[in-house]
């Protein structure tokens, strides 16, 4: 499911359904959730009502910021 929205409600989201995460994501997400960011949330359930606090992986935490675009020239 892909779920598309803004904040304040989706850092508060991804902070409340993430209990563990690959290294460094917890921080960066704990630092800031900016605009055009994307989080990866694995849940291990099989029924939305399984659901629980801190149930989730952290599995990728993507800023525009950690992107690598570099724009050709003119």
């Amino acid at each position: 499911m892909l779920l598309i929205g803004h904040n304040p409600g989706f850092e508060e989201t991804a902070l409340a359904l993430s209990g563990s995460a690959e290294t460094g994501l917890m921080a960066k997400l704990h630092d800031k959730f900016p605009t055009g960011a994307l989080a990866r949330i694995d849940l291990p359930i099989a029924r939305w009502r399984d659901l629980s606090l801190k149930a989730g992986h952290l599995a990728l935490f993507l800023r525009p910021v950690d992107l690598d675009v570099t724009l050709p020239a003119d």
